[in-house]
């Protein structure tokens, strides 16, 4: 929707790879999927831990939210709980 903003947050900077079983296995800037992209001014990029990121002033509220981190159980609920 045009009123929709989308809030990523992300481990690090710099390069990674999605590794060799992947068709995109090839190095990629964090965030240059959707750097140059018409919709990038509605993205705001967070760099940090989620485990050590504080989100309790925090006053949106969240229609959608999705977990793609830490896979460990113990790592899902932390991040889940946060």
């Amino acid at each position: 929707p045009a009123a929709a903003t989308v809030v990523t947050v992300d481990l690090g900077e710099g390069t990674f790879d999605f590794g060799a079983d992947s068709p995109y296995f090839k190095p990629t800037v964090v965030g240059s999927c959707f750097r140059d992209h018409e919709i990038a001014k509605k993205i705001t990029q967070i760099i940090g831990d989620s485990h050590s990121l504080d989100f309790s002033a925090s006053t949106r509220s969240i229609d959608f939210l999705f977990i793609d981190g830490d896979h460990s159980y113990d790592g899902v609920i932390k991040d889940s709980e946060l």
